[in-house]
């Protein structure tokens, strides 16, 4: 009777030490393995911001031609078209519009762009810009016109209009909200100038 007591306790003991001893945690599952696969060919990349196209084919919207160049892969010509920047040399192309908020304040011949190339820079209240076939931009009227060799022809004083200015009539449209109330000949407007009012 006592030997079984004896072996009783005995795993009593050894029930509890096991029940103390620290239980290693189980191994973490491995992470999965991410499957190596072939990348997939990327959807067809637009035009970057810069680079040569023939000359004659799509210029992105909204980028200019800066550079012309003859190129025996395209048969015959090549642009380098760009995102315009304020302050900058531009190739006047037909078939590419004018950047819109921008304006000319300088023409110059330029073999690097088989041409004329024109200055172009954002616009400002008080500034002389060089008369071309772009429209005057909303907002603004001209004061003044004067020949210019920095411009190979003529170009314009340009201003906000305000109550009681005389104006140069030009074929663009005056500023909304403003009727004309008197007109005169006017050398420095190199024909008729308008006094506008609100």
């Amino acid at each position: 009777m006592l030997g079984k007591l004896a072996v009783f306790a005995g795993m009593a003991v050894i029930g509890s030490l096991i029940a103390a001893a620290p239980v290693s945690a189980a191994p973490a599952a491995p992470a999965p393995v991410a499957a190596v696969a072939e990348a997939a060919p990327a959807a067809e990349a637009g035009p970057q911001g810069w680079g040569w196209i023939c000359a004659g084919t799509p210029v992105p919207g909204g980028h200019v031609i800066t550079s012309i160049r003859q190129d025996s892969g395209c048969g015959g010509y090549s642009w380098f078209y760009q995102v315009p920047t304020n302050g900058m040399w531009i190739c006047p192309v037909q078939s590419v519009p004018m950047p819109p908020g921008y304006v000319v304040t300088a023409i110059k011949h330029d073999s690097g762009c088989a041409g004329q190339s024109w200055f172009i820079r954002l616009p400002e209240n008080g500034l002389w810009i060089c008369q071309t076939q772009n429209p005057l931009l909303p907002g603004y009227v001209v004061t003044s016109i004067r020949q210019d060799s920095g411009c190979a022809g003529y170009s314009w004083f340009t201003r906000y209009p305000e109550n009681g200015l005389w104006v140069c009539q030009t074929q663009w449209p005056l500023p909304p909200g403003y009727v004309v109330t008197a007109i005169k000949q006017d050398s420095s407007c190199n024909g008729t100038s308008l006094f506008i009012r609100l």
